[in-house]
């Protein structure tokens, strides 16, 4: 009876949250506070979900916030970090001063002495932004690989590195200082061990079946969090750990996409279970305070972005879109507060609700805003003294590369022939084996090009030549159609099976089909070496290619 109250008490959260999320996406609202919302309306509001149920989804949320911090190490891109070290730093410079500003101001506040000795520590913990949320809008906005998205990941970084190592200290009755950094310590070394020495062999082999790869995964996952509690330390700071031990490998990516689906369950169930918590009694009493932290939080906080890219001599655009980009209250303001007093978690949740919703304007008309804020600003300082000093060089260094799909027999004939005609190539297989053969002379990613992440970090839209050597239909129709719509000036080069599968591929806009006993990787490679000499060639050689497929197919 109880597993059946449990099921009765997700199934009826998750209907309530899939009908409220319709609505709020018929306004264009983000998702991830809605989830909040509706453990809110569903528990506290209106009373479906019993109190006895509370403990059980708890735990549920407890798997979600090591499920978030996991992937949240397994995509943290230390090489990208070291490659743009003067972004980084900048960005750990602005989130440790905004965090200064925001404590200071905040503490001058007399609306927020009822929180006592935790107002500094909640202070810091406000001044945080939405990671979920602010990387979903520049995702969406195809400005990750940008200077605002570098220098956003760098801030968001830093403030979640702060926030997830505080969840080891906040709310312990006890804590040790020295037991605390020994236990992050050894931590860490069990990380780095197991990151250069045990894992890269171990899922060379996993990788060859999509099911151990998946379950290694999780097996890390698990393994790290049980030994942050051994050491004293919290679940997620070792789920943590054990999410950055895997991020340099180059499997990552994969991993990172079969657990997303996973990760996005519990994190619903996070924030369902943390909406079951806020009081709705406390919100008269919290009204002003809770006013003048949303000021701060949607006024005062862009503002502080925006200075310090003025003083930094950031582009004005830039330093604009920085602020607006730090709107939404983080989500670990609710897990931490959640260990402090029932006061401060209900004020988080009511401030990340309202800063999300409001945030998502400023992400949907980032573009307009910011032309006004900057003419705003050109009033109040006329000085044009804001130059761009950062170079967006990751970008640049993928703008009219090659992408293949598949490296086996013919890719690896064709990344021959690129490479001598100097062309940048990025090559994307399924076969470990073959990743690890070219990693050392091209850009390799590992992974399946049916995931859109995969296809998203290839870069599509910036490639001027796209090659598949997977004779796979439904593969090839999907390169077909997202390469149209991102970059329609880049040429495709797919590979069919048979005579009806290329006229479908040519239907559907590619500009050549091989066909392996057709066309050679050798004439390919003739195709490929034309292709800067004379591009108007290719057209012809399309043509003549239809007209003998079409022939054929009749005879």
């Amino acid at each position: 009876m109880a597993i059946m109250s449990l099921f009765f008490a997700i199934g009826l959260l998750i209907v309530g949250l899939t009908l409220l999320a319709l609505i709020f996406r018929l306004l264009r609202q983000p998702l991830l506070p809605v989830y909040l919302l509706a453990g809110f309306l569903l528990g506290p509001v209106f009373h479906f979900i019993p109190q006895n149920q509370l403990p059980n989804l708890e735990s549920f949320s407890l798997i979600g916030i090591a499920f978030l911090l996991f992937t949240a190490g397994l995509e943290l891109d230390l090489v990208m970090i070291f490659k743009n070290l003067k972004i980084t730093l900048l960005g750990f410079i602005f989130a440790g001063l905004n965090a200064l500003i925001f404590l200071l101001v905040f503490g001058r506040i007399p609306l927020f002495d009822f929180l006592g000795p935790e107002k500094s520590i909640v202070a810091i913990i406000f001044s945080f932004s939405s990671t979920l949320l602010a990387v979903k809008a520049l995702a969406e906005q195809n400005k990750l690989a940008t200077t605002l998205g570098y220098l956003s990941l760098a801030i968001l970084l830093a403030q979640d590195l702060i926030a997830i190592f505080a969840l080891a200290f906040v709310g312990k009755s006890e804590v040790s200082i020295t037991n605390h950094l020994v236990g992050i310590a050894l931590l860490l070394l069990a990380g780095f061990a197991g990151g250069y020495f045990i894992f890269p062999r171990l899922f060379h082999f996993a990788a060859n079946s999509v099911e151990l790869l998946f379950l290694s995964s999780l097996g890390v996952l698990f393994l790290f969090s049980m030994i942050g509690y051994v050491f004293g330390l919290s679940l997620e700071v070792g789920a943590f750990v054990g999410g950055l031990s895997l991020s340099s490998l180059v499997y990552r990516y994969e991993i990172s996409s079969r657990m997303r689906p996973l990760r996005d369950f519990f994190v619903m169930l996070l924030f369902l279970s943390l909406g079951l918590q806020i009081s709705p009694e406390s919100f008269q009493m919290l009204l002003w305070p809770f006013v003048a932290l949303l000021v701060l939080t949607i006024v005062l906080k862009p503002i502080i972005y925006t200075v310090l890219g003025f003083l930094f001599k950031l582009s004005r655009y830039l330093s604009v879109e920085e602020g607006l980009v730090s709107t939404p209250s983080s989500e670990f303001s609710l897990a931490l507060t959640h260990n402090l007093s029932p006061a401060s978690f209900s004020l988080a949740g009511y401030n990340f609700l309202a800063s999300s919703f409001l945030g998502s304007y400023f992400y949907e008309y980032i573009d307009e805003l910011s032309m006004f804020l900057v003419h705003l600003w050109d009033k109040i300082l006329p000085l044009r003294l804001f130059k761009k000093h950062i170079q967006d060089d990751e970008l640049k260094s993928l703008r009219d590369h090659v992408v293949i799909f598949g490296g086996h027999r013919m890719g690896g004939r064709l990344i021959k022939k690129l490479l001598e005609l100097k062309k940048k190539v990025v090559l994307i297989d399924h076969n470990p084996d073959i990743v690890k053969q070219f990693q050392s002379r091209v850009i390799t990613i590992y992974g399946d090009a049916l995931e859109q992440e995969i296809r998203e970090k290839a870069n599509l839209k910036n490639a001027s030549i796209v090659v598949s050597t997977v004779p796979d239909l439904k593969i090839n129709l999907i390169l077909i159609r997202e390469i149209n719509r991102l970059n329609p000036q880049s040429f495709v080069y797919i590979t069919a099976s048979d005579y009806d599968e290329a006229l479908k591929l040519y239907k559907e806009g590619a500009d050549f089909v091989i066909l392996p006993y057709f066309l050679g990787a050798e004439q390919a490679n003739i195709l490929l070496e034309n292709f800067d000499q004379a591009i108007e060639r290719l057209a012809k050689t399309k043509e003549d290619h239809l007209n003998k497929l079409a022939e054929e197919k009749n005879t």
